[in-house]
């Protein structure tokens, strides 16, 4: 079970990366959605055509800043019109597997779960008020798509946590919990 949720509304302060015009990667805006203690979340969008397709493109990046559980659950949602379509990012964060992959579990540090989902309310508190959307395709048509090669996780035990818990999870600290996606749009 995911014991750690965060989630952010899109209207927050924009920054940018670059030169600001979210024409690309390196010219990504930077929206800090949640700035506490604890976390920090961000989300880095731009646009690309790719195959004469618009492709909405995003980092939303994580960092814990604290001791938290590995196990993280964490997004955010977007209005259009009184409807909140939202991305929920679930991943474990066990430092040992992250430094191991290459011999282990080569996929470990570059796997996300991207649920795509809505909620008719403005303020989301828990993942219970997110309905799963019921298009299950993969497709970046209907949902959110992560793109593997481009996500990552920097994460450490955390060093103020004398014991870890017995229970298979961890207690990290991360640099940044990378999970990068992208979507179809049609502009009208």
């Amino acid at each position: 079970m995911f014991k750690s949720f965060t989630l952010a509304l899109l209207s927050a302060v924009a920054i940018a990366k670059g030169n600001n015009d979210g024409s690309s990667g390196d010219n990504a805006i930077t929206t800090n959605l949640i700035d506490t203690e604890q976390y920090s979340l961000d989300v880095h969008t731009y646009n690309a055509e790719t195959r004469d397709i618009n492709e909405f493109h995003g980092d939303l990046e994580m960092t814990i800043k604290t001791g938290s559980s590995s196990n993280q659950e964490f997004g955010f949602c977007m209005n259009l019109d009184g409807l909140w379509d939202c991305m929920s990012v679930m991943t474990n964060l066990d430092p040992e597997k992250i430094e191991d992959a290459d011999a282990v579990d080569p996929d470990y540090e570059e796997r996300f779960a991207i649920m795509d989902g809505y909620s008719n309310a403005a303020d989301i508190t828990t993942t219970n008020q997110i309905m799963t959307d019921m298009e299950t395709s993969d497709s970046a048509s209907y949902n959110w798509s992560n793109i593997a090669a481009k996500s990552y996780k920097t994460c450490t035990l955390d060093a103020d946590t004398a014991e870890q818990p017995t229970d298979g999870s961890k207690i990290v600290t991360c640099e940044a919990v990378n999970a990068h996606w992208f979507r179809n749009f049609k502009t009208m």
